[in-house]
């Protein structure tokens, strides 16, 4: 099981993987469950505290849009949040007249973590966000999605030695990374694999984070690619863009 809160623009990314039905740790999992659920209850009181955009100085919104395709629903989600002052600011909702569209369509208020979604079916692999201020100060940014798949090779890595993951897609460009996550069936065993060197080709899988995922046992596995260029328009504030690419997640068996 994995429960997972995320905030783009503070790049937060909180997972609890959990140990399944029969593990005798089940009862303290639980515990850990009711913990976790009321903590991440706190961070989103405390974390998504909003004001409203005319509030503020508009050359003081920080502009923050992703565009995300996730195979496993083939659904593509445009995101956009606004924050005061830099990219750790107050969240903010805006005030009318200002606006904020990906590819000519209204996105919508989400209050509960404070951001501006549109939901889309299928692939769609670019688009243009187009964000107007209450003083009619208008700003566009163009954003694009960079593929890539699990090779059709692996299904068996020996976690006695490092490993290096082969992806099929290109190799990475400036401003991306590939991250590889591993949820195994033990507690505890979930682990992060990253990789933003230039030209690479590979994540490797280093053998002493292998250790923990128990032998003979399929586990679950995602990859992310993540590219981020430089924003194009934005107020004085700045910003940043995100393009996110997610195949279907697969199994892997580590001996």
């Amino acid at each position: 099981m994995v429960f997972s809160l995320t905030s783009d623009t503070k790049s937060i990314h909180a997972a609890v993987f959990l140990s399944k039905p029969g593990n005798l740790k089940h009862t303290f999992t639980m515990k850990k469950l009711l913990f976790t659920c009321v903590l991440a209850a706190l961070t989103l009181v405390i974390g998504c505290q909003t004001e409203i955009s005319a509030d503020v100085n508009q050359d003081r919104i920080h502009t923050s849009y992703e565009l995300y395709y996730n195979q496993n629903e083939d659904v593509t989600y445009a995101w956009a949040r606004f924050r005061f002052g830099n990219a750790l600011g107050t969240l903010l909702e805006l005030s009318d007249p200002s606006t904020v569209s990906f590819e000519g369509q209204t996105m919508v208020w989400r209050p509960l973590l404070a951001y501006y979604e549109l939901k889309l079916p299928g692939k769609v692999v670019n688009g243009s966000f187009h964000f107007e201020d209450t003083e009619g100060n208008v700003f566009d940014n163009s954003l694009e999605i960079h593929e890539i798949a699990y090779n059709d090779t692996t299904s068996t890595i020996d976690k006695s030695a490092a490993y290096a993951y082969f992806w099929k897609g290109d190799a990475l460009s400036a401003d991306e990374n590939v991250t590889f996550s591993i949820n195994g069936n033990a507690e505890g065993d979930a682990r992060v694999f990253v990789t933003n060197a230039l030209a690479a080709e590979s994540v490797i899988f280093e053998v002493n984070k292998m250790e923990a995922l128990p032998a003979g046992q399929a586990a679950d596995c995602w990859l992310d690619r993540r590219y981020e260029p430089a924003i194009q328009e934005a107020p004085a504030a700045g910003g940043k863009l995100i393009g996110r690419y997610r195949p279907t997640n697969i199994e892997l068996t580590f001996q």
